[in-house]
């Protein structure tokens, strides 16, 4: 569907330039200069529509309101598609989005984890005996601390996503390249603030070496806003994001208790 806006778009566009240059081919027989404002101003070509109305040789009725109500609806498309794309989906988009919002139960993995030894199946809605391979991947999601840190993000209410650390992290490489961490994670957080709320937790090599981190970067009066816990840094900006969001993914980082 989205080729079907961009043509009808496209239409209208190019259809209401060749109008507002038929304006101003009138315009140019009478006034070259009025014509030349006209074309990149827009106002002064109500002084001729009015100067010139009903004149038969002059006029620019016709031209002006097709180009106005063109542009009218040139500006219907443009506001329209983002709405229509964001609230529309396929049947297969929407079986996928049912099917992440299923398995995404932390709180029934861990359930089925530690009650019976099994693993959560969305399909079932219930614990079943896992393969060799959910097994495994139980056992790295037990020992991977930062698994462990966004399941207990998760069952509290606050959804994240955890990425990589990129060149699009503000301050995230230079982060990740510290020797006192074996590794730096960001957690985009879902939030309806113009610009992502990201927060970045690194894996330290050792407890000693994120209070060392923690001290060196913390600042009453800086754009940083930073805590550790064990083996783990929390790091964010101020300014980005929801701040609200952050303050929650903060409180809930202090009050993490690794496996």
């Amino acid at each position: 569907m989205d080729w079907v806006f961009i043509a009808l778009g496209s239409i209208t566009f190019i259809v209401s330039l060749i109008a507002w240059l038929g304006l101003t081919v009138r315009i140019w027989k009478t006034s070259p200069a009025g014509a030349v404002f006209s074309f990149f101003l827009g106002l002064p070509s109500l002084y001729f529509l009015f100067k010139y109305w009903g004149d038969e040789e002059r006029d620019i009725r016709a031209p002006f309101f097709t180009n106005l109500g063109l542009s009218v609806l040139y500006l219907l498309f443009v506001f329209t598609v983002p709405t229509y794309k964001e609230g529309y989906s396929s049947d297969d988009e929407r079986a996928q989005k049912l099917a992440v919002a299923v398995k995404s139960n932390p709180e029934m993995e861990r359930w089925c984890r530690e009650k019976h030894e099994a693993v959560y199946s969305p399909a079932l809605g219930t614990c079943v005996e896992p393969d060799e391979d959910q097994e495994q991947e139980n056992v790295d999601d037990d020992t991977d601390v930062i698994a462990q840190l966004e399941n207990h993000f998760l069952r509290n209410g606050l959804e994240v996503q955890v990425l990589e650390v990129d060149e699009s992290t503000p301050g995230g490489q230079r982060m990740a390249n510290s020797p006192e961490l074996k590794r730096m994670m960001q957690f985009e957080i879902k939030s309806k603030t113009l610009l992502p709320t990201l927060v970045m937790v690194g894996e330290c090599i050792s407890p000693d070496a994120c209070s060392r981190l923690a001290s060196h970067k913390n600042s009453s009066d800086g754009p940083f806003s930073v805590a550790s816990n064990g083996s783990l840094m929390f790091f964010s900006f101020h300014i980005i994001g929801d701040e609200e969001k952050i303050k929650q993914a903060k409180q809930l980082f202090k009050s993490f208790k690794a496996v």
